[in-house]
């Protein structure tokens, strides 16, 4: 059982005592019309699915094995899982389509709200490179905002709206090919929703949204949640609709035996399970003598959150009908009626048709044209559905949003598109956390750090950010961001810096000695976003420190200094993560020139320059191949302009920063296996080999004098950030254990 599953026991448990199950149930005559077709000849047939996670997959198998017998379907009621399943089945999908699409899921991405990072804006692309890997909190008010569940659910939410849509855009229930309800909890007050109208796709999002995982839908004065905690088995309401013979499929959790009950988890997981099992009893008591009760045997076979397996749960649907066909075929049709049938289905589906207009409903921060630059719905046309996502993945990747969402609806006879852009409940202000831990062979270092961000700047997505570092090298600075344009804009900021690094000394590879350089610094810069991929700016920095020697003693004096440099710098970032990547590149080029005409006390220039790509080669299999070059293009930069070699990806078999010089040149190879392909914290095995080194003057760059280097490491997408463990080794026998816990490439 995972860590996240284990989590959303726990708050279940704590939440079970004061939810009641009262019941809003109703009875259906269903419509009948062009596209119903009577039931005058045989009992109506209600299909009751139940919630399980990922074990729902079943549900699937046992459509098929009900397809195969022609059994037709008359009401379908589902909770969960069991909704999802049922409200696209109610669409006049068949299992076959239903299987397609969850088989074409990307479970990982599916799961984690933020879009692909490719798809950020390149302003929020650079907070990955501040170490701050914590879940946000609000600030309100002189409160803390805590969010509403680990996930808002967004692309939940946009996969069932799209595939919704291509089938009906009805918000009767009653009026579906067949008729359906979901049900869902009221957090609030405890009780039973059953939702009967409305946005289908919201409907079925509201019924799986687990406490504690999922942030509650707003319906009305409600806050809906997973309807599991008050009916997991929805056989009543399948009644009430007007049912004469239930087929009633439970994939719920089992108990664990006396034997799995190991430890305080597993306890509390249990007692989940017993409320949620006694609630699925009470419903099994309405079954009557001609009802069906199918209960696949999921045990041993996957999870409710082994979403990746969910392929192996279809069989044993598909077998547990199978098991009970003498009970079923009674009730089967012939190939002509059947047919018939089906065809009645798809008569009553409504695809979305023409887009006569668009209306925004905008409570962010964000303007108008912030939202609508990113829009580009046609009218007269009807929707194209995957050009849409991406649009919406564009303005969801402008932050400090809970939700991007749509709906279609009808005015004066037209259909149009309302597009809900909801701000994040914790905005506009946020409290960010992080640290970074570096450990090998010899020494640790550790630092901590807190930040404020605001984001109601203006309307164009300004910030400002302060970030407080405590431990081996403290530092404070704050930030502003000013951008001038809606999209791809013109851009400044001013930044004010104070921070104290340490410099090791080394000596045939023995540490010698260290100093500490404190700097104070001012910056301006000006520049220039161009799509969500690259930017280039150009800037000033002023300031003033003083390093000093505060171990060993090399005749290295202590000094004070003054700084003022200018720089341009271009960054390009199409990565898809910027830790363990599957796919896109990284470079940055930067020209840095520090002058006494700006009051430095040095006059130097360099060129720095890096750049990396990443493939997912084969399923699970990732390569990486990239390189750095830096140069001082006078040689003569003080100790604290120097370019630095050693520690994990940058000579591995060296200890953290243990060459420096004045021209640096590297470049790596890595490759990268997946452990697990699926859960909130993927596992990786990997290695690189590394071939470089620094120089004092150019002369000496050569490849015969460049150092051969690797790594084998574990790497880990903690909640913290990115750890990595491992061991690095060089040709000359240098060999070093690491463990690092935060950002490898930014620094």
């Amino acid at each position: 059982m995972s860590i996240f599953s284990r989590i959303s026991a726990l708050l279940l448990a704590t939440l079970l005592p004061w939810l009641s199950a009262a019941s809003e149930a109703d009875t259906l005559e269903p419509p009948v019309g062009a596209c119903r077709l009577t039931q005058d000849e045989r009992p109506r047939i209600g299909l009751v699915l139940g919630g399980g996670g990922a074990r729902g997959a079943a549900h699937i198998g046992v459509l098929k094995q009900l397809e195969a017998m022609r059994i037709p379907i008359d009401f379908i009621t589902g909770t969960s899982m069991g909704s999802v399943i049922g409200g696209l089945y109610a669409t006049g999908m068949t299992s076959a389509q239903i299987e397609q699409q969850m088989d074409e899921l990307n479970w990982n991405d599916l799961f984690i709200d933020q879009p692909s990072r490719i798809e950020r804006r390149f302003r929020r692309k650079r907070d990955d490179d501040l170490d701050l890997f914590g879940p946000k909190l609000g600030y309100r008010e002189g409160k803390l905002v805590l969010p509403g569940g680990v996930l808002a659910g967004q692309k939940v939410n946009l996969l069932l709206k799209r595939i919704t849509l291509g089938q009906t855009q009805q918000e009767d229930f009653d009026r579906l090919p067949i008729p359906f309800r979901a049900v869902a909890a009221d957090i609030i007050t405890g009780q039973e929703v059953v939702l009967r109208d409305g946005d289908l796709a919201a409907a079925m999002r509201a019924s799986m949204s687990i406490p504690g995982a999922f942030s509650p839908v707003p319906f009305g004065n409600q806050l809906l949640v997973d309807g599991g905690i008050v009916n997991n088995l929805p056989v009543g309401i399948a009644r009430d609709m007007g049912a004469d013979v239930i087929i009633a499929v439970d994939v719920g959790t089992p108990l664990f035996g006396r034997d799995e009950l190991g430890n305080l988890f597993d306890m509390v997981e249990q007692l989940t399970n017993l409320l949620v099992v006694q609630g699925a009893a009470a419903q099994t008591r309405l079954l009557r003598a001609e009802d069906t009760l199918l209960v696949p045997d999921l045990s041993d076979t996957l999870t409710s959150v082994d979403f990746e397996k969910f392929r192996d749960a279809i069989p044993i649907g598909e077998a547990t009908a199978l098991a009970q066909s003498d009970r079923l075929l009674p009730y089967s049709l012939s190939e002509a009626d059947y047919r018939t049938y089906r065809r009645a289905l798809l008569d009553c589906r409504n695809p979305a048709g023409v887009i006569q207009w668009v209306r925004l409903n905008n409570q962010s921060v964000y303007s108008d044209d912030m939202i609508l630059s990113r829009l580009g719905i046609t009218t007269g046309e009807p929707l194209d559905f995957d050009e849409l996502d991406r649009e919406l993945a564009q303005i969801y990747g402008l932050g400090f949003l809970r939700e991007v969402r749509y709906r279609l609806t009808e005015e004066n006879g037209q259909l149009g598109v309302v597009l809900d852009v909801l701000p994040d409940p914790r905005a506009p202000n946020f409290i960010e956390y992080g640290l970074t831990f570096i450990s090998d062979a010899n020494d640790n270092a550790f630092n901590l750090r807190f930040g404020l961000l605001k984001t109601d700047i203006d309307e164009l997505g300004g910030d400002w950010r302060t970030v407080v570092q405590i431990g081996e090298e403290p530092a404070l600075f704050t930030e502003l961001y000013k951008p001038f344009q809606a999209r791809a804009p013109w851009y400044l900021t001013a930044r004010a810096e104070i921070r104290r690094d340490q410099f090791r000394v080394f000596e045939d590879g023995e540490r010698q000695a260290e100093i500490l350089v404190d700097q104070a610094q001012l910056e301006f810069s000006a520049g220039k976003e161009f799509g969500n991929s690259a930017d280039f700016s150009v800037g000033l920095r002023l300031g003033t420190g003083e390093s000093e020697v505060s171990v060993g003693d090399l005749g290295i004096p202590n000094v004070e200094f003054d700084l003022g440099e200018w720089f341009a710098r271009f960054r390009y970032d199409h990565l898809n993560d910027l830790f363990f990547p599957d796919t896109g590149g990284f470079g940055e080029i930067e020209l840095l020139g520090e002058s006494g005409t700006l009051g430095a006390d040095t006059n130097f220039r360099q060129l720095t320059s890096t750049y990396f790509y990443n493939w997912l080669v084969r399923d699970r299999h990732h390569l990486l191949l990239g390189g750095t070059f830096n140069t001082t293009i006078d040689s003569n930069a003080p100790i604290y302009g120097e370019f630095r070699a050693g520690g994990f990806g940058n000579l591995s078999g060296l200890e953290f920063n243990e060459l420096s010089g004045q021209h640096l040149a590297l470049g790596i190879a890595g490759y990268r296996y997946s452990l697990n392909s699926g859960g909130l914290f993927p596992a990786y095995l990997g290695g690189t080999v590394e071939l470089g080194n620094v120089w004092n003057d150019r002369s000496d760059i050569s490849f015969d004098s460049a150092l051969l280097h690797g790594s084998l490491y574990f790497g880990y997408r903690s909640p913290l950030g990115p750890l990595y463990v491992g061991v690095g080794f060089g040709e000359e026998g240098d060999g070093t254990f690491f463990i690092r816990l935060g950002d490898v490439f930014s620094n």
